[in-house]
């Protein structure tokens, strides 16, 4: 039950991610929607830092069947919400195998989900592991490690203000400057993260770039496949979720077999790599 539970969880959230900047794109004229995908992920952001210490009081104050329940409470309430206040919103394009085709035949799409493999991938290949590098590395206590985190998904809600209104201008100056960001800090933990203020501060700073670049890389998917934006969305939320999973998989060989530095290393590359392919194809589609 509980794995069957948790495949419809995954399903029901790659469907959000999906149908997240389709949806933007039909609610907000166009010069609007940078503003409105910040928003909707200033929301998932905030959900991000507060839900975990919220279930776990809960969990603690109720048991975990009651917050069980109170999480389908607000499930229901969210479906409510919608329901009454947003309008009818048929797709653009018939879905199917040929929207996806016509989706992928577009150079700026390609580029956007290689870039998001390769950054997404390296993100969460340190961030699953990012626990034991604070612990080893700078050799942080539990309550420090705690507050380092709960910095990272502050500056992440910051980082998906600031992520939008750079994307409305240039989303591929967004999505590579960020990607930038997160390769600079992440050299910063490998080369000077067994000083405590420094970690820190890295670790923050990671927050705010990782926070900027869903936003910006949305906000590229959007431009690159507007006519097509529920099959673009599709493919660009199937690609954050192998690159989760390969990135986390990769992530624990690599932390295995060479330490916590090392998996620090490869997201510094893996990102550096993404930055490189938008900066120097991306910009250049955009231009044109």
């Amino acid at each position: 039950v509980l794995l069957i539970a948790r495949g419809l969880l995954g399903f029901a959230l790659g469907s959000f991610w999906a149908m997240m900047t389709a949806l933007a794109l039909r609610l907000v004229p166009p010069d609007k929607v940078p503003k409105a995908i910040s928003i909707i992920l200033m929301g998932i952001s905030f959900a991000t830092v507060f839900a975990a210490p919220l279930g776990a009081f809960l969990g603690d104050l109720w048991g975990w069947r009651m917050t069980f329940l109170a999480a389908s409470g607000i499930g229901v309430a969210a479906l409510a919400i919608q329901m009454l206040t947003l309008p009818r919103l048929p797709a653009a394009a018939a879905p199917g195998l040929a929207s996806f085709r016509t989706a992928l035949s577009r150079r700026a799409v390609v580029i956007g989900l290689v870039t998001g493999l390769l950054v997404i991938s390296g993100h969460f290949a340190a961030l699953t592991f990012i626990r034991p590098f604070l612990e080893e590395v700078p050799r942080l206590d539990v309550a420090t490690v705690s507050l380092t985190l709960l910095a990272f998904g502050v500056c992440g809600f910051f980082g998906n203000l600031i992520g939008g209104v750079v994307a409305a201008r240039s989303p591929a100056w967004a999505v590579a400057s960020c990607s930038l960001l997160i390769t600079i800090v992440a050299l910063a933990l490998v080369l000077f993260g067994t000083e405590v203020n420094i970690a820190f501060v890295a670790t923050a700073l990671w927050g705010f770039a990782f926070g900027a670049f869903p936003v910006s890389i949305s906000v590229w998917n959007a431009r690159a496949a507007a006519d097509h934006a529920e099959s673009a969305g599709a493919l660009l939320s199937s690609t954050f979720q192998v690159a989760i999973a390969a990135g986390a998989v990769l992530g624990g060989l690599i932390i295995d077999g060479f330490g916590a530095k090392a998996v620090i290393l490869y997201a510094a590359v893996a990102t550096l790599a993404g930055a490189a392919l938008m900066f120097a194809r991306g910009r250049a589609l955009e231009e044109r």
